[in-house]
């Protein structure tokens, strides 16, 4: 997955990318987003981008991948094994323990997410308009 941002703060080896959050990752989770529609994300900066740089980041497929295991077919298996074991006391039970499940699965999650953030790995591949160009 590629994106276009601006640079906003540099921290040693990484920067803080901010992007305009568009329709495909609305709802994907992986960038701290803001009340103002759009998302930061920590990358690494190996082409040395300062503050106002207009870059092109990439995230890597692998780590996409983890992610979106995490948010959608984790919470799945979690209600899967919530039915199977509430199933046993009856199958209104069953049904109640895997939303429960569902939900405790989405909260941790979430919790997680705030908390730590998610374990992605995303690079600055371009710098697309240096700041340092105008004057």
């Amino acid at each position: 997955m590629v994106e276009h941002g601006t640079v906003i703060r540099v921290e040693g080896d990484f920067a803080l990318v901010e992007f305009r959050r568009g329709s495909e990752c609305a709802r994907c989770g992986l960038c701290q987003s803001s009340p103002a529609g759009t998302a930061v994300m920590l990358c690494r900066n190996s082409l040395k981008a300062v503050v106002g740089d207009a870059v092109k980041v990439e995230i890597g497929s692998v780590q996409l991948l983890r992610g979106s295991a995490v948010v959608y077919l984790l919470p799945l298996l979690i209600m899967f094994i919530g039915y199977a074991l509430g199933s046993r006391i009856s199958e209104n039970a069953g049904v109640l323990v895997s939303v429960l499940a569902l939900l405790l699965t989405f909260t941790a999650i979430r919790w997680y997410s705030r908390r730590h953030g998610l374990s992605l790995t995303s690079e600055i591949i371009e710098i697309t308009e240096p700041w340092r160009a105008y004057p």
